[in-house]
């Protein structure tokens, strides 16, 4: 059996019409692994032209689970949980009077502790499904009642299998996906869309 209790706060604090700050604390107890700080922050930075700018990093974690601690092969009682850490840079604005927005991100994500499924019998178990890059660029329209909105994300390195120990490399792929959404508001209460997803046509793999 395992237990595990938590608590979290979160702080917001607008310094007039331009600054915003946010930071939060979460404490979690496991009744395996300890305990486990979890910070974030962030500011934001209200712009004129309906512009903002934002800053933030944030730490993450998953406790390795009972199947991973003790069941099957390759259990391992010894694992620590997962770590890492994320910063983000974002911009984003509203134009013509709200009908078009816009956002920029960059993310930068640094972990340790990854658990990794390590070969059985000459066989790979495990599909990471973690990018070396990625990138996503987003837009979205209305007027009157038609909205229309579109996405274009490219994916670099994706590593799909790894080898461990032996011969071989390891399996990577890129991809990119563009989709596209057109919707009409009929009422209030009703409205229809059409959705196309990955129009280019691509093969991947992905969690």
């Amino acid at each position: 059996t395992q237990d595990e209790v938590a608590g979290y706060v979160d702080f917001r604090q607008s310094l007039g019409t331009w600054l915003t700050l946010d930071a939060g604390l979460r404490v979690d107890r496991h009744s395996h692994v300890g305990t486990e700080w979890v910070p974030q922050a962030g500011v934001s930075f209200h712009l004129p032209r309906s512009a903002e700018i934002k800053l933030s990093a944030g730490k993450g974690f998953r406790y390795p689970t009972i199947r991973e601690l003790y069941m099957f092969r390759p259990a391992n009682p010894d694992l620590r949980p997962e770590r890492l850490w994320s910063y983000e840079l974002s911009l984003s604005q509203r134009l013509w009077e709200g009908r078009l927005s816009y956002g920029v991100n960059l993310f930068y994500i640094d972990g340790e502790n990854l658990i990794l499924r390590m070969p059985v019998d000459g066989r790979q178990m495990n599909v990471l499904a973690a990018p070396e890059h990625k990138l996503h660029v987003g837009a979205s329209f209305t007027q009157g009642r038609w909205s229309v909105s579109t996405g274009l994300q490219y994916v670099e390195g994706l590593y799909t299998s790894i080898v461990v120990g032996g011969t071989g490399s390891d399996a990577q792929e890129n991809f990119i996906l563009w989709n596209l959404r057109a919707g009409f508001r009929i009422s209030r209460k009703l409205r229809i869309f059409v959705d196309g997803e990955n129009l280019l046509a691509q093969r991947y793999e992905i969690n």
